[in-house]
This record gives C-alpha cells, sequence and structure tokens, in this order.
C-alpha cells in the first residue's frame, strides 16, 4: 500500500521506485552490516510504500537496540509493532531478501529511494506554496519567504522531521573534533586576522552570531571591514555585508584606505601624494579580486534580509554575512506587540535563526545605550545592549569595542590600543585582547606585529 499524501498533482502516479526500496530491504535482511551505510540519510518515511517503511523502521530499531537483524528478529519486532501481517508475514520478508544476490549495492538503491522522496516532498511543497498565494490576509514578501522555507527544509531534510537519533549526530561530532585535531589547534572558523581574538574565538563558526557592540567613534564599522578584508582578500572566502548607516561607495573607499594604507582623510580632499596614488591603484587588483558582496539598502526589515542571505549562499557561496547596523533594521512585530523593545528582539532571533539555517556566521554591530558614559570606567558590559536583552540571549559572542584614548586624550594609559572584550562566548572562555588602532586609517592591527614607540608610549 502506497502513502497518501497531500499535494500530488491529480491522475498522476508519485515519482517512486519500489523496486529500490524493496532491494534496499533485501540489502539490509542479506548483510546487515548495510544499515550503517544508509541509516543516515535514509528514514522510514521515505519509502513510497507503507509496508516498506515499516520494515524498514523495525531493522533500525533493532540496530540501535543493539540486537541482529534478519528475517526472525525483524518478523518480531514488526509483531510488536502490530503490523507483521499487514506487511505481508514472514513470507514477505523472506522474499525480500531473495530478491537481492547481494548486499553491496545497498547505499545505491536507498539514494535511489531518497531521490523519489525528495521529489514527492517538492509537489507536496508545490500545493502547500500555491495555497500561499491564495491567502489574503499573508503579503506577498512574508509568502516568499514561507515558500523558502519550506523548499530549504526539503533540502536540509527537514520536512516532517524534529528529533533526530544521538547515533546519527556522532559521526559529523567526530568529524568536526578530527578536523580540529588536523588543524593542530588552529582556527576551525572564518579567522579575523587578529591572531589573538582568533585565538580566544577559534574564529567565528558555522551558524553562530557574533555581535559587535560599542559607543559612537570606538570603530565598529572598521572592525568588521577589517574582518571583512581578510576573510575575502587574503582567505578568499565570500563575505556579503548589508550596509544599512553606509553608501556602498564610503564602503569601498574605507576598503581602499585600509588595503592601501592611506589616511582616508587625505584620500577624501583629493590630497594624495604621486607614491599614495600608486598604492592606490595597486589595491584595486586585490579587492576588485576578492569575493565582497555589498547590499546598502538603506531600509531593511529581517524578512527581507532572510530572503537576500539565502540569495547570496545559493548564488555566491557566501561563507559569513554581516549587518551594520542591527538597530537600523526594522522588525515585522504587528498589534499590541508593536514596540521597539519587542521589534529588536525579534530582529536577533531573526539573525540567529538565518545564521543557523544557511550555516553561516552572521556578525552584526549593535549600539550600546548611554550607560557606559555615566560610569567611571567606561567599559561596555553586557546589561548596556541597547533596546533588547534578547541581543545576549541569542548571541553566541557579544564583543564589545574600547578605546581609552577617546575618553583621556591627553592622559590615557593606553594610547593607540584598543581593547577587543569578549563578554560572552557560549562555547569557549570569555577575555580581552588588545589591538593597535591607526585612526587615519580606520584600520586595527595585531600589537605583535609592530612596536610601541618607547618616548611617546604611542604605535
Amino acid at each position: 500500500m502506497a502513502v497518501v499524501r497531500p499535494g500530488w498533482t491529480e491522475g498522476r502516479v508519485p515519482p517512486q521506485d519500489l523496486e529500490a526500496e524493496s532491494s534496499v530491504l533485501g540489502a539490509v535482511l542479506l548483510d546487515p552490516a548495510a544499515i550503517t551505510r544508509i541509516l543516515d540519510f535514509l528514514q522510514a518515511e521515505d519509502f513510497y510504500r507503507e509496508n516498506h517503511g515499516q520494515i524498514y523502521r523495525a531493522a533500525l530499531t533493532l540496530f540501535r537496540e543493539g540486537e541482529p537483524i534478519d528475517n526472525i528478529t525483524v518478523a518480531a519486532e514488526l509483531d510488536k509493532m502490530g503490523v507483521l501481517e499487514r506487511v505481508g508475514g514472514r513470507a514477505q520478508l523472506a522474499l525480500l531478501q531473495e530478491s537481492v544476490p547481494t548486499a553491496g549495492n545497498a547505499e545505491y538503491y536507498a539514494r535511489i529511494v531518497k531521490d523519489k522522496a525528495y521529489k514527492r516532498r517538492l509537489i507536496a511543497v508545490g500545493g502547500q506554496v500555491t495555497q500561499l498565494g491564495y491567502e489574503d490576509g499573508l503579503d506577498a514578501e512574508e509568502a516568499v519567504n514561507t515558500a523558502q522555507s519550506h523548499v530549504y527544509a526539503i533540502s536540509d531534510d527537514r520536512v516532517g522531521g524534529g528529533l533526530e537519533h544521538i547515533y546519527t549526530l556522532l559521526k559529523p561530532a567526530m568529524d568536526r573534533i578530527d578536523a580540529q585535531m588536523a588543524s593542530g589547534g588552529g582556527v576551525i572558523g572564518v579567522p579575523s586576522g587578529f591572531h589573538d581574538l582568533d585565538r580566544l574565538t577559534n574564529g567565528f563558526k558555522e551558524s553562530d552570531l557574533i555581535v559587535i557592540a560599542g559607543r559612537p567613534a570606538m570603530g565598529k564599522t572598521s572592525f568588521v571591514l577589517n574582518v571583512a578584508l581578510h576573510a575575502a582578500v587574503q582567505q578568499k572566502q565570500p563575505i556579503a555585508i548589508f550596509s544599512l548607516e553606509m553608501s556602498k561607495e564610503q564602503l569601498v573607499e574605507r576598503m581602499l584606505s585600509e588595503q592601501a594604507q592611506i589616511d582616508a582623510q587625505r584620500m577624501h580632499r583629493g590630497l594624495l601624494s604621486d607614491n599614495e596614488y600608486e598604492r592606490l591603484a595597486g589595491a584595486m587588483g586585490p579587492l576588485g579580486d576578492a569575493p565582497i558582496f555589498i547590499d546598502d539598502v538603506p531600509s531593511l526589515d529581517d524578512l527581507t534580509l532572510r530572503l537576500k542571505s539565502r540569495q547570496a549562499k545559493s548564488r555566491e557561496g557566501v561563507q559569513m554575512i554581516i549587518v551594520d547596523y542591527l538597530q537600523l533594521m526594522t522588525g515585522r512585530t504587528r498589534g499590541d506587540d508593536s514596540n521597539r523593545v519587542q521589534e529588536v528582539s525579534a530582529i536577533s532571533r531573526s539573525l540567529k535563526s538565518i545564521a543557523r539555517e544557511l550555516k553561516v556566521p552572521v556578525l552584526a554591530i549593535s549600539q550600546l545605550s548611554r550607560a557606559p558614559e555615566a560610569r567611571p570606567d567606561k567599559r561596555p558590559i553586557l546589561s548596556d545592549l541597547r533596546e533588547s536583552g534578547s541581543i545576549e540571549q541569542d548571541s553566541d559572542i557579544v564583543m564589545f569595542l574600547y578605546r581609552d584614548e577617546y575618553y583621556n586624550r591627553e592622559k590615557s594609559e593606553k594610547p593607540g590600543i584598543a581593547e577587543v572584550i569578549v563578554a560572552k562566548h557560549r562555547n569557549g572562555p570569555t577575555g580581552m585582547v588588545e589591538l593597535f588602532f591607526r585612526r587615519e586609517l580606520t584600520r586595527f592591527e595585531n600589537i605583535s606585529h609592530r612596536q610601541l614607540d618607547p618616548a611617546s608610549g604611542r604605535p
């Protein structure tokens, strides 16, 4: 008996391959080890014929309980499930086992079954998407976002999913640990380019939301642009930048100044020397080859960001998304819930959701409240995050930028030094690292690569 699901095109047989389904089951009954090659991607729901799905489910149960898999044990498990006679009894199990000469092709057969299941789910989603188009209470943008979510769920094999047995999660976990071991303790995520910071965070990892916060003039945008340039120019990792505060032209000029190491003000005023102009022209090549993609739409809501991020991931293969800055975004809250705190909470949840869905780190710049200005020690703390405590909750890493010389120009103990305070690190240590900040270049640099002037104490 075939499983009947909504959304099939009337009068057409849904995609299926009953012979491949029988061959998968026969291979498992013939050689129980075959199940280890397919259980990480093939689920019982992937079988078109319900009886086949029940038999596969029984075999999976036996495997996970450490029991042997053969005609007798599978029949006993099916009987315990109350479906033995419904699937055809012991005779059907014997027939399945005899239908394949070898278990060596089990994975090949299973891939066919999975492919047909994907196509059936796509047909079902097509029906759901069609229904979205007829819903009067749903605006077009929300409908497109929902439709994309359905399609992404198919590719992630999440349709009808939910709980996942730990067995299927152990191998990927070991693969990640092996990759870390192979790196010799190096950076696994997208590197920031700042050695001490990368040692503390191990890079910006996929699915993480990283918030970069600070009071005005601390260099937040400069910091994330430095990170973007290192990732894209040095590591050739595609980066998407969504800038709500600065135009594309302004961002590119900043990156040119940083890449060529030219005073930004001299560049803006057209006062470059011949040598500086040559350096500027020389920076064009590396920047032009870098996979950096910029969107400077001044008004961006969380749903539009999700749509644009999906496009950037699918079309350009972006490995990191940068948002400058969080509080300039708008949410989609309605009615009594439409206050700013709840709106920002919805935005931060959406940013974390985008990171998880696309499996990329999302770096979001955030403003701080004025609270640090009223304290003797003006270094930010987590409670200073502006407009929403959920920013702290949703973030995997929260970093504050602090420059003492901004507040103590004449008597600063750390002239030219910026502190990067890692105040929250969900999967690692917190701490503080120091960087040089070259204000004329809007550029942060590793402190270990330069020396302080003994006379002035400045870089």
